[in-house]
């Protein structure tokens, strides 16, 4: 299961691609919206594209009786995207007021964070700060945000990536995931020259084959992927 937490950012609209994306692709993804994100987007077009309700604070419990907060923190992979300035600095100093920011708490693995503001927001000490705090307390993956015009008119970092990149980045950290690695000899796919869509194929066969991909080894199991694929 994927968990994406959308937050109260002019972005929230392009998640609408995103989890559409992601759907189509057979992934289970399952949308939790702040309050302020209900104000870009209406729970219901999320809802329709993950074909699965979306948790709101008007949705705290599941029909069997349980915290859906706590249900959905066991989840393979949290996003959050976009993360306001606000709510980064919730997860930073554990401020769980919401049911977004008490997934988060409640989460026991990293999340991929992609921050989009005003730049002046993004570049603040206090925010950077925060995501200092919460990649390096919680190990979070926090994605560098574009270059360019944002919805105030102004031009700078801040800006969020396009729908192609976040979908590839998501989909590239479920896998992974999944990969055995080599404490000794740690792999990194940024050793990669390849497209997107060839690595990820790459990473889906290395972990349907359950093969142990490390800095030097990868080249040689990449060799036989490709083999793999070349048999009729």
């Amino acid at each position: 299961m994927i968990v994406i937490g959308v937050t109260g950012g002019i972005a929230a609209y392009k998640m609408c691609s995103v989890v559409s994306y992601l759907t189509s692709k057979q992934y289970d993804v399952h949308v939790v919206m702040t309050e302020s994100a209900k104000k870009f987007v209406g729970p219901i077009t999320f809802a329709s594209l993950s074909h699965n309700p979306v948790i709101d604070e008007t949705a705290e419990w599941t029909p069997d009786g349980e915290i859906n907060h706590i249900d959905y923190s066991k989840c393979k992979l949290l996003v959050i995207a976009p993360a306001t300035a606000n709510t980064i600095a919730k997860m930073a100093h554990g401020i769980a007021d919401n049911v977004l920011t008490s997934l988060y708490l409640a989460h026991p693995k990293q999340a991929l964070v992609f921050p989009a503001m005003n730049t002046n927001m993004y570049e603040s000490r206090i925010t950077q700060d925060n995501l200092s705090t919460i990649r390096l307390l919680n190990r979070d993956i926090v994605i560098e945000p574009d270059t360019g015009k944002l919805a105030c008119g102004d031009v700078g970092k801040g800006k969020f990536p396009s729908t192609q990149k976040v979908c590839y980045l998501i989909e590239k950290h479920y896998i992974t995931q999944n990969i055995i690695v080599d404490k000794d000899d740690p792999f990194d796919d940024s050793v990669f020259g390849f497209k997107r869509e060839e690595k990820l194929a790459f990473l889906r066969w290395v972990v349907d084959t359950k093969v142990k991909l490390t800095h030097s080894n990868w080249k040689e199991h990449y060799d036989t992927f490709n083999q793999h694929r070349e048999q009729p």
